[in-house]
């Protein structure tokens, strides 16, 4: 899924802002900073981000499950620089587990007819990672990168649950982390504050869970690594299968040119045997090349090797929580599924890898015996000749 942007996001001045409250808490934004004014900055409305860590709290409660959405709000300009003010949450409805969520594009068609009744902006994606800690995935960073990548944008992460975020936005094609996040409540004049900076809104964290949410990083971050290992894998294969296709279509193609020349021409038969050698040499070379290149076997044990590792560590979590605390065995048995996932998407490529390899070795053999027959039958015509 990917939101298409048709045109550039222009900022407004701040003086057109149809909200009064909100345009004067913004007039000299001095008062908020001081005279360390960021060049650019991002200003959620309390009640927005409330009614996002609500939704969190509740997906996490009732499912054990990712939550995310989308704040929306306006681009606008002063004197001392750009900064985008997100006054709406809009929530999002697209599948979810406990390591993944999605906005859906019936959402993303939801969301772009609300902005447009409102003169709003999508500004904010923000997703939760509850008990998992605050980092962006591979996943994530392709998702700003491809959805919510231009200068009004900013990805937020939160553990509604250990009451930490961290925010990223693309700069020049690459994921940075943003620390110029801040929150607001128009009623409270000239006072802006960081996430669960206030000790009145922060939430006890058992002590008993430490341990669980520790092992749930880790697993979540190792989990999240062999997926890009085999995403990267899956591409080089299909790189591979295209190239030996190509190079297959070449050799006939060859034998077809080297056929219809020494039909149509008896005059240039050296001319034909010398670019047919050299032709063939070059797709033997490539051949061999590719034959070379094409090595992901010990990859892949090391990639099952870490799952078998990880699968000790699920081992030890179901014991830990079965001791400790019954309601995390949900989340647990969710996560082994998804360790078994990713194991069956590892036994299907190393199956396809083999298949490939076997198949290519075949051509391999069979170009070499028809190369060397191609080469005796231009000789003996040479003598012929």
């Amino acid at each position: 899924m990917k939101i298409g942007i048709t045109k550039r996001i222009e900022p407004i001045e701040l003086g057109q802002l149809n909200y009064e409250k909100i345009k004067q808490f913004f007039t000299n934004r001095r008062n908020l900073h001081g005279d360390s004014i960021p060049e650019f900055a991002c200003y959620i409305e309390k009640k927005a981000w409330d009614a996002f860590i609500a939704h969190a709290d509740n997906k996490y409660h009732k499912e054990k499950h990712e939550a995310t959405g989308v704040i929306i709000g306006s681009f606008v300009k002063d004197e001392f620089g750009q900064f985008v003010i997100g006054t709406h949450f809009e929530m999002g409805t697209g599948s979810t587990t406990g390591v993944w969520c999605e906005i859906s594009t019936e959402d993303n068609a939801r969301i772009n007819s609300v902005c447009e009744k409102k003169g709003l902006n999508q500004i904010i994606w923000i997703h939760s990672h509850p008990k998992l800690g605050v980092f962006y995935s591979g996943t994530d960073n392709n998702t700003l990168k491809t959805m919510y990548y231009d200068r009004h944008h900013v990805g937020i992460v939160v553990d509604n649950i250990q009451n930490d975020s961290l925010a990223f936005k693309v700069v020049n094609s690459d994921v940075k982390p943003f620390h110029e996040y801040y929150l607001f409540n128009e009623f409270d004049d000239k006072k802006i504050s960081k996430p669960f900076q206030s000790s009145n809104s922060s939430k006890q964290i058992p002590a008993s869970n430490n341990e669980e949410n520790i092992y749930s990083q880790k697993i979540f971050k190792a989990l999240t690594n062999i997926d890009k290992k085999i995403d990267s894998i899956s591409d080089n294969t299909h790189k591979a299968r295209k190239e030996f296709t190509e190079v297959h279509d070449i050799f006939k193609n060859l034998g077809t040119e080297i056929n219809e020349k020494l039909s149509n021409s008896t005059n240039s038969i050296n001319e034909v045997s010398e670019s047919g050698k050299n032709e063939i040499a070059q797709i033997l070379l490539k051949l061999s090349n590719k034959l070379e290149g094409l090595k992901f076997t010990s990859e892949l044990e090391s990639i099952k090797n870490d799952i078998y590792s990880i699968k000790d560590d699920f081992i030890k979590i179901v014991d830990d929580v079965l001791k400790k605390n019954s309601k995390e065995y949900q989340y647990i048995e969710e996560s082994k599924k998804n360790q078994e996932l990713i194991s069956e998407k590892i036994d299907k490529l190393s199956k396809d890898l083999f298949k490939i390899r076997k198949s290519n070795i075949r051509w391999f053999s069979f170009m070499l015996f028809f190369a060397s027959t191609l080469l005796l039958a231009i000789s003996i015509l040479l003598i012929k000749a």
